[in-house]
């Protein structure tokens, strides 16, 4: 009874997962589309919010450089004021004739320059390089991380369709090595054999399922899709072997990858930082002021001046030329600075050499492994049916077609494995060099 149960059970989730898996997932109410890896590279270009909010930082360092003149504004107050004023212990005669009131109007402007203005300005626009870099390098990692798991939803897609054709496969066994047990053509044991290798191949099956299930959620996420909208991913892992120049393209394309441009970015900032770090401590500032004000004695009838005054000043900051000084220190340390991003450029060049030596050596592991596997499975696929017509004849057992069986599997597991890993390697190399494979490869 126990064992009904559980059958019952594994039964009922099978037919779960496999509906989720042949429905797209599907949600009740939900509107359902049919996608492919371009549409979905769209939709995610048009609605990601990490995209989104990139654009955002983007568009602030645009105004930042469009604001930049601002610099060059002076400082300008406008005050006002209105106050009365008399005696306090005087006779009633006298305190009539002096209270009085005063009104006050001034304008005043403020500038002042210095030589850190011109560091000020390249920073500002290095900012909005780096903004820019970031946006577009943000925008490509998009499109390609949509295309690495559209890919990846694929192969969990065929992983499941091999998955439930070889569980399929093990339940018509077992019905067959049931019926014949029933009729006296085989023994007890062939039915336990059998009613093992089938129920093994569930939970695989309903994993399998749920890895889908997960994924095509994730993809929604990505491409900025509701929830309730059912999806069909539709496409090919099949790809062409590439034959890439490794040095040609490492000769043309590594000082244009992104983090070493992004690190060369950062180097010239610290070294305007440098610049203005010297210019405000170490040069000198030259302030133009004026001013001009009107006071009525009183508002009413009272008498009114005006007054207005200009200046200049220049002051030399000569703290800054003491050793060890806070101002001092403030331009070694700037210093330090830019010696500090020297060297981390050149570590972040020797790792992304690495880093292309490791892409390529897995491109070629995967292209082997394909080989392989493709002929693997062909001669797993020929070992099985021939292990079948033997276990017909009588004169192999059950176990071996089921073992026979599990080497197909894994074959065909194997094939789908390093043709996902080889076309995910290839998106990998696209995303580091932030070109396309059209690009790569081109004379």
């Amino acid at each position: 009874m126990k064992s009904m149960k559980r059958t019952l059970l594994l039964l009922w989730l099978l037919g779960c997962g496999w509906a989720v898996l042949t429905a797209d997932d599907a949600t009740p109410g939900g509107k359902s589309m049919t996608l492919d890896v371009d549409t979905a590279v769209a939709l995610a270009l048009t609605n990601n919010i990490s995209l989104k909010e990139t654009e955002i930082t983007l568009n602030d360092a645009s105004r930042n450089v469009r604001a930049s003149w601002n610099n060059f504004l002076p400082s300008i107050d406008l005050a006002a004021s209105l106050a009365a004023s008399g005696e306090v212990l005087a006779s009633p005669e006298a305190s009539a004739t002096a209270d009085h009131w005063r009104l006050e109007v001034s304008l005043g402007a403020t500038f002042s320059l210095n030589a850190g203005v011109v560091p000020a300005l390249e920073q500002t626009k290095l900012a909005y390089e780096a903004a820019h870099i970031g946006y577009t390098t943000a925008r490509n990692g998009l499109a390609r991380n949509v295309r690495k798991l559209f890919f990846k939803i694929l192969a969990l897609k065929e992983d499941a369709r091999i998955k439930k054709e070889n569980m399929d496969l093990a339940g018509k066994r077992y019905q067959k090595a049931r019926a014949n047990f029933d009729n006296g053509l085989a023994p007890e044991l062939d039915v336990f054999t059998a009613r093992v290798n089938w129920e093994g191949r569930k939970p695989a099956y309903t994993q399998a399922v749920l890895d889908y299930r997960t994924a095509l959620l994730d993809l929604k996420e990505m491409i900025g899709l509701e929830g309730a909208t059912n999806i069909e991913p539709v496409g090919s892992l099949q790809t062409d072997f590439l034959t890439l120049d490794r040095d040609k393209i490492v000769a043309r394309w590594l000082d244009s990858i992104p983090d070493l441009r992004l690190k060369r970015n950062e180097l010239r900032r610290m070294e305007t930082a440098k610049d203005a770090a010297v210019c405000g401590n170490l040069t000198p500032t030259l302030t133009l002021y004026g001013s001009w004000g009107t006071t009525v004695a009183d508002p009413w009838n009272g008498a009114s001046w005006d007054a207005g005054a200009f200046g200049v000043s220049l002051t030399f900051p000569l703290d800054g030329f003491i050793p060890d000084s806070q101002k001092s220190v403030a331009v070694q340390k700037a210093d330090d600075a830019v010696a500090r991003a020297r060297l981390e450029l050149q570590r972040l060049r020797t790792s992304s050499m690495n880093t292309v030596d490791v892409l390529f050596m897995r491109l070629e592991a995967y292209r082997e492994k394909i080989e392989l596997s493709a002929l693997n499975s062909e001669l797993a696929e020929k070992t099985f049916v021939l292990t079948e017509e033997t276990y017909k004849s009588g004169t192999s057992e059950l176990l071996a077609v089921a073992n026979a069986q599990q080497e197909l599997l894994s074959a065909r597991q194997d094939y789908l494995v390093a043709g996902y890993n080889y076309l995910s390697t290839l998106i990998e190399l696209e995303a580091f060099f932030d070109r396309t494979l059209e690009e790569l490869t081109e004379e």
